[in-house]
Formats: structure tokens, C-alpha cells, sequence
């Protein structure tokens, strides 16, 4: 019995499964995945800079700043936005409260 080129034998070597590049889906599933990150990320950058104005400008209390980034962490989830986050300066170049 012959596999066609394009199949490819099972564990058993009995079932033939049409081919499918693996490599391809692996590849294809991890891009989708560093664009989910980068994503998040995004959001969560842009959320928090709105926040950081308006907390600027006394819209929101230092509670509440640090109530919407307790929340946009836990909901996007940043690799690098906690850092910044952390880091962020205020206009004059000193270390920020919040």
C-alpha cells in the first residue's frame, strides 16, 4: 500500500492524515501570540496615560489612579507596562507619585 506524498502515517504507521505543516502552525501561533502581547501592551499604555493626565490635572485622586491600574493590570496583563508604569516621570523630570 502506498501513502500519497502528501499524507503522513500516523503513530501506528497504519492511519494516514493529510499532511499538515506543523512547523507552519507552531510559527503561525506564536506570531499570533506576540501580537495578542503587543496588543495589550498598546492598551495598556495608551489607558494609562490617560489616566496619568487626568491625574495630572487633579481629574483623578492618587487612589483612584492606583485603583485603574490595579484593574488594566490585571485585565491586560503588560510585560513592560508595569515597569514604565513605575518608572513614569512627571513633566518637570522628577520621580512621579504615582
Amino acid at each position: 500500500m502506498s501513502i500519497p506524498a502528501n499524507t503522513v502515517a500516523g503513530p501506528s504507521g497504519h492511519m494516514a492524515m493529510p499532511g499538515e505543516s506543523t512547523a507552519a502552525t507552531s510559527a503561525t501561533s506564536q506570531i499570533a501570540s506576540e501580537v495578542s502581547l503587543v496588543n495589550n501592551e498598546l492598551m495598556y499604555q495608551t489607558t494609562m496615560h490617560v489616566a496619568r493626565e487626568l491625574h495630572k490635572k487633579g481629574l483623578l485622586s492618587t487612589d483612584e489612579y492606583k485603583d485603574l491600574e490595579a484593574v488594566f493590570t490585571e485585565k491586560y496583563k503588560p510585560t513592560l507596562g508595569v515597569l514604565i508604569s513605575s518608572l513614569s516621570l512627571d513633566y518637570q523630570g522628577k520621580q512621579s507619585d504615582v
